[in-house]
Formats: structure tokens, sequence, C-alpha cells
């Protein structure tokens, strides 16, 4: 969708993208056999069904966050913003305001799968803790060797990623509970050498980061629906 702002052509879905809509949808067929031969009840199947269509949907944003994230970085060559010409400013603030559409979504889409697996596989997380996420989900399954199998792939992804994740973490947090990451960057660079003109955040890493949030989301997405279907 989000395409067209670069005169390029609807997105063909390949690659992890479409192997993850394609692992969920099967998922969702599955889970309609189940209701026909009785295994389930209407309204369980339903319901499981709207959850896993959901991730299609967040997943295709999150894909296209990081996609925009990506090509409006690429835009930007000067290393200070005064620097920029009105053409090269604009597309900054664009790379900015995709980068954290993608880091905000990737944890939405982890704590939405962290439900998911609650709901699906019957975890009661809630009776632990009634505000979980994703990482106490799979602490749960761990601890309990709920599911092993799923449980390993699913935290070895999380040690993979881990570096990413925890910087796309301290950046969400910071967006949500303190002040824009940006400006955060801007204050420490400031303090540090008092000047007023301070170097914009590193581009290609933080768009590197992103990439590597949309894969461990969709990687885990594939493993969990493959697991369950």
């Amino acid at each position: 969708m989000l395409r067209m702002m670069f005169g390029e052509p609807k997105r063909i879905d390949d690659g992890r993208l479409k192997e993850a809509f394609d692992t969920i949808r099967a998922y969702a067929v599955r889970l309609k056999r189940r209701e026909k031969r009785g295994e389930l009840d209407a309204g369980s199947a339903g319901q499981l069904s709207i959850y896993a269509d959901s991730f299609i949907d967040s997943l295709d944003e999150l894909e296209q966050s990081v996609y925009c994230c990506r090509r409006f970085g690429g835009m930007v060559r000067s290393r200070f913003e005064h620097q920029m010409n009105e053409g090269e400013r604009d597309a900054y603030h664009r790379y900015v305001y995709f980068y954290k559409n993608a880091f905000l979504r990737v944890f939405s889409i982890l704590d939405k799968l962290g439900f998911f697996l609650n709901e699906a596989l019957e975890l009661r997380t809630e009776q632990m803790k009634s505000r979980f996420s994703f990482f106490t989900v799979l602490r749960r399954m761990q601890g309990h060797k709920f599911h092993s199998r799923l449980a390993a792939s699913l935290y070895e992804l999380k040690e993979q990623y881990g570096d990413a994740l925890d910087k796309l973490r301290s950046e969400r947090n910071l967006e949500t509970h303190a002040m824009n990451a940006e400006v955060w960057d801007n204050l420490k660079h400031a303090m540090k050498t008092g000047s007023r003109h301070t170097p914009i955040e590193n581009i290609p890493g933080n768009v590197r980061n992103a990439e590597l949030g949309f894969e461990m989301v969709s990687r885990a997405l594939i493993a969990t629906f493959s697991y369950l279907r």
C-alpha cells in the first residue's frame, strides 16, 4: 500500500512474510476442520481464527513501516539536521515517523502473540501475573516445561535477536514513558559537549534493528503457527 509513495507497484509477498501469511492461513483452515469434526466448539474456533487473522494485518503493517523507514532513511545524507535542505529534512522526519511505527509494532505483535499463546495453549499465565507480555509467557512455558518444542524455538529466536530487541525496547520505552528517542539523543549530546548542534542518530543502525525486529517477529509467528497447525 505505502509503496505508492515511491512510485512503486504494490508489494508482491515473498520470503518470510509470505511464509508467515501462509502458515497463519493454514492454521485458520485447520481450525475450521476441527470445528466441523466437533473437536472445537464454534465459539472457540471463531475466537482463535479472529486472533490469527489479526496477525496478518499486524505483520503487513510492520513490513510496510520497516520498508518506508529504510527508504526514507536512505535519502538522508547530512550528519546534522541544521545542514539539511527542505527535501532532506522532510525525508528525515518521515524516516523518524516510520521507524517509531516499526519498533512500536514489533512489541505490539509480540504482546499479541503472548496473549494468543496463553489462550490457544491454555497456559493460564494470568494466574501468575495479571498483565503479561510475550516474554512472560515464554518464561512460563520454559519454567513449567509447557510445549517444550515450541518454547525452545521461541527462546532461540529471543536469544538470536536479543541485541536488536534490547535496542528497540529501549527506544519503545523512551517513546512511551519518557520522551522521544531522538530528543533524548540530542539531550545526552548537549549535556556531554555543550553544543546545540547535535548529530542525528545512527540511521543505518536503526534501520537494521527494525529489519531484525521484523525478522524475529515473522519467524516467531511461523514457529508458533507451524507448531499449532
